[in-house]
């Protein structure tokens, strides 16, 4: 019988619990950007505080991409449940590759201190 280390033993995580916490730790840097973007605290965002988050000639574009993309009941405001459910559908689509979109939080909001950091 092969030896296991008694921490194994305890908590042995099933396939499963393993993908609840791969979610969990994606929700949760997902939610550092949005956090982050939301300069004024109010639990919302709005096209202006994404376009800050962006750097280059495309910026606002990209801005209004998102907006028109992720605010789902058209208010004006991506709330936090919208910015995570579009999240959660680009991860299914890419098959549950959440470094490459984490890869591309990052770069698609570099113009936000410590970018690097979040994720």
């Amino acid at each position: 019988m092969p030896e296991t280390t008694a921490a194994a033993r305890a908590h042995p995580k099933n396939t499963e619990e393993r993908e609840a916490d791969k979610i969990l730790k994606f929700k949760t840097a997902v939610m550092k950007y949005f956090n982050k973007l939301d300069i004024d605290s109010d639990g919302f965002l709005v096209k202006e505080e994404i376009r800050k988050g962006m750097k280059g000639a495309k910026a606002e574009k990209m801005a209004a991409y998102y907006l028109r993309d992720l605010d789902v009941n058209h208010d004006g405001f991506i709330e936090p449940d919208e910015w995570i459910r579009w999240f959660m559908a680009v991860l299914d689509r890419n098959g549950g590759d959440s470094e490459s979109i984490l890869k591309e939080l990052r770069m698609v909001f570099r113009n936000l201190r410590d970018s690097t950091e979040l994720c």
